[in-house]
């Protein structure tokens, strides 16, 4: 496993050297057609075989569907831009965090051309993400008095209100009337459609073993990719180690050195790091069934893949305002300060046993609004949507 994931990093590191990080197109479907669209989401070596709940899964069903709808795609990965020699009659390009960087160089080759201009945000408004991060930053600081290089989430070059000015359509992670949904409500002149990130059905987690599962409800999870503070993590890490008697269990794909030297978690026997796990793996079995909750005090979430995943096994979530999911079966953090987040992780462990496996089959159920099936059902309906209009 160790070689493969070196060679993909070499692979993926020359691709973008020469840049051939995309594909022209694309076309599974064998249209026969002159339209044309430019997907700017992900794309590497793998793209065929992309695996259910990731980024590059999600950038192959959208590829699909538009060519479902007649069109040949170029998809073309989030680290390279080309000029634009040809016409395009649909743009499809995420944008809002960071690694998006060159959706506005994207943007000023069509805008003056008769291509419809559809953003993808992956969460919310980075103006609003940026916002909420450096209030995160500043509280952090006040709380400990000292100052670390945070990872960022958010586009911050992206002039937002000058480019929006150009895009007819904005598909989102998230719910209507959720937080992506409202960070966007200035921008009512264009069309709006909502979608949830999926996970991989082969996630098994049987309800009637839920009867006689050992729960223990002082066992936590904090599942998530990378930006720390911008997920929260400082704030859970520091309940922790003020009531020792519950365990937190950290899975994060990627390591944040300088985050995790600062708190010294290995000091504490209730605070586990686990890193990386594989999805559907046994290790993620293991923990995920030791575990009776995931924690998230994410500042600015969309419809996070993570968190279905921990529904999908039953766990019950206890979250910010600012994950924006279905609330439904949620213990909400409703402040995002570090008494209130002890309080909520007090009021879970003290939740009777039989109020817990109704959450939990509450979040089970709810795991499947974000099956494969789902999404690849409701892209395609965006899709034809748009190209209908």
């Amino acid at each position: 496993m160790l070689n493969y994931k070196i060679k993909k990093f070499i692979y993926e590191r020359l691709n973008r050297i020469f840049k051939k990080n995309y594909v022209r197109n694309f076309n599974p479907y064998n249209v026969k057609t002159n339209l044309k669209a430019l997907l700017y989401y992900k794309y590497d070596r793998d793209f065929l075989k992309a695996t259910p709940g990731t980024t590059l899964y999600q950038s192959l069903k959208i590829a699909k569907a538009l060519n479902k709808n007649n069109y040949l795609v170029t998809v073309v990965d989030r680290s390279q831009f080309f000029k634009i020699n040809e016409k395009y009659d649909i743009f499809i390009g995420a944008f809002n965090t960071g690694g998006f960087r060159f959706f506005e160089n994207f943007v000023n080759s069509f805008k003056n051309k008769n291509t419809k201009i559809i953003a993808l945000s992956t969460g919310a408004n980075p103006e609003i993400m940026k916002k909420n991060f450096k209030e995160r930053v500043k509280n952090f600081y006040k709380r400990n008095k000292v100052k670390l290089n945070h990872y960022t989430r958010f586009n911050n070059n992206l002039n937002i209100n000058k480019i929006f000015k150009h895009v007819n359509y904005l598909i989102y992670f998230g719910y209507r009337n959720g937080f992506v949904d409202k960070s966007y409500q200035k921008f009512n002149n264009i069309k709006k459609f909502e979608i949830q990130s999926c996970i991989s059905d082969q996630i098994k987690f049987d309800l009637k073993k839920l009867k006689k599962k050992k729960i223990n409800l002082k066992n936590f999870l904090f599942y998530s990719g990378s930006s720390y503070i911008h997920k929260g993590l400082d704030l859970i890490i520091e309940a922790f180690k003020q009531d020792q008697s519950y365990n937190l269990f950290i899975c994060c794909p990627k390591e944040e050195k300088e985050f995790l030297e600062f708190y010294e978690i290995q000091k504490y026997k209730n605070i586990h790091y686990i890193g990386n796990v594989e999805p559907n793996s046994n290790l993620e079995r293991k923990i995920f069934n030791k575990c009776s909750y995931i924690v998230s005090c994410n500042c600015s979430g969309g419809s996070a893949a993570s968190l279905s995943v921990g529904r999908r096994y039953g766990l019950v979530p206890i979250v910010s305002l600012e994950e924006d999911c279905n609330y439904n079966g949620c213990i909400i953090i409703k402040k995002n300060n570090l008494t209130y987040v002890i309080k909520m992780i007090k009021k879970a462990s003290n939740l009777k046993i039989n109020e817990f496996k109704r959450l939990s089959r509450i979040n089970y159920k709810i795991s499947f609004d974000n099956s494969e099936q789902n999404y690849d059902k409701r892209i395609s309906r965006i899709i034809n949507h748009i190209n209908n209009k």
